[in-house]
């Protein structure tokens, strides 16, 4: 999932009339319907009424808990010398209604590096490296953050640290993952979660499965395996380093086990999901959102109402294209746009959580992503009565 910086695609909202070449159109209306979709790395906002659909998207991923819509933003800062460059990132979540932020994942070891070459380098000083003809760097530090799913309130994270400054030793390379509260900003454990006995479980689970993925490299006898045996030693298990998913719509945990190979350069092992003993109160808003899959992925459905939104992915498994539908059979589908992979949430706006006041809030958000954006894809709203053919409306890629 997902950085603010969106990767290029482009968005196409098809709309159909139904009529017949030698009769008057008639006149048909999808169902009534509000909703967002996020997919690849924006968020959809799409609005069905009986004067056809409007579609907007912005470069943003939304998470939501309870009646609070919270925004994540990777905040990337990048301070360049003539021999030596760092990259540091920032994970936050702002919510939409407030103009507070929450720090929600933040690590230090590129500044602490930054800090110990400018010490032995007192003379430097930042440049602009598009404007210099500077070579490339001998010392670099950088850690990325990647955001892999958002369930309520508690956000998946992944974090690389690769920091590689000369007279500075060891090299440090890095994996590692994480859950974090973004309401709070705390670091979930598996007992924040899910009771206490139900979290013992599944650490228990977790390491079992471990110590079976680690003797199966041990009895091996290709020669991959052999090449791996001498770093099994490294990987130790670390109960805080998962990431949510689910199990045909249940929660479930995939434990991360960082290591290293015999270079330094950062290994990791993912172990299977592993499923919650129960579902804990707060999946139960969660599931709702979760997108319900064929067993071939290559079709995917969600259902709120008297409505339903179905995708189905091209052939080379990059975009989707979005249809909505009355929750009846046989229901005829409107196309709404295709998006790009992958598509993951599915957020209905009713008038029982979605307020005026939120509204405007969200419709703000989407207003000021598209102004820091200017290729940002504008919102869409064409009259379906009147059409008689499929129409197609490309609107601007992103960068």
């Amino acid at each position: 999932m997902t950085r603010t910086r969106v990767a290029a695609a482009s968005v196409v909202a098809l709309l159909l009339g139904a009529a017949c070449a030698d009769r008057a159109p008639v006149a048909a209306v999808p169902p009534q319907a509000e909703f967002l979709v996020s997919a690849g790395d924006s968020t959809y906002w799409i609005r069905s009424s009986s004067d056809g659909l409007r579609v907007r998207s912005a470069p943003i991923l939304l998470t939501r808990d309870g009646l609070q819509f919270h925004k994540l933003s990777i905040v990337e800062e990048i301070i360049d010398f003539f021999d030596a460059e760092f990259v540091r990132e920032r994970l936050f979540g702002y919510p939409v209604a407030r103009s507070d932020s929450t720090m929600l994942y933040a690590d230090e070891a590129v500044a602490q590096a930054m800090a110990r070459w400018m010490s032995a380098n007192p003379d430097e000083t930042p440049i602009n490296a598009s404007d210099e003809d500077a070579p490339e760097p001998e010392s670099s530090a950088a850690d990325f953050i990647e955001v892999i799913d958002v369930h309520g309130r508690w956000v998946s994270w992944a974090h690389a640290i690769d920091i590689d400054v000369v007279g500075a030793d060891p090299h440090q390379h890095e994996r590692r993952r994480g859950v974090v509260d973004i309401v709070s900003g705390a670091r979930a454990t598996l007992d924040s979660l899910m009771p206490a006995e139900h979290a013992q479980r599944v650490e228990a689970l977790g390491r079992a499965a471990l110590d079976t993925m680690l003797s199966v490299v041990r009895t091996a006898t290709d020669e991959r395996a052999a090449e791996a045996r001498s770093t099994l030693h490294t990987f130790s298990f670390d109960p805080a380093a998962f990431s949510i998913t689910d199990i045909a719509g249940a929660p479930a945990v995939v434990f991360h086990v960082a290591g290293v190979n015999a270079e330094g350069e950062s290994l990791e092992l993912l172990v299977p999901p592993i499923a919650f003993p129960e579902s804990p109160a707060w999946w139960a808003e969660v599931r709702r959102t979760i997108p319900v899959w064929s067993a071939d992925s290559l079709q995917v459905r969600w259902t709120h109402g008297a409505y339903a939104v179905s995708g189905t992915v091209d052939s080379s498994r990059t975009v989707l294209a979005l249809s909505l539908m009355a929750d009846t059979a046989n229901a005829r589908p409107w196309p709404i746009a295709v998006v790009p992979m992958p598509a993951y949430q599915f957020m209905s706006l009713t008038a029982d959580t979605f307020t005026e006041d939120m509204r405007a809030a969200l419709l703000r958000t989407f207003e000021k992503a598209s102004a820091d954006d200017p290729f940002a894809t504008r919102a869409l709203r064409v009259p379906l009565p009147r059409l008689n053919r499929w129409s197609l409306f490309l609107q601007t890629s992103f960068p």
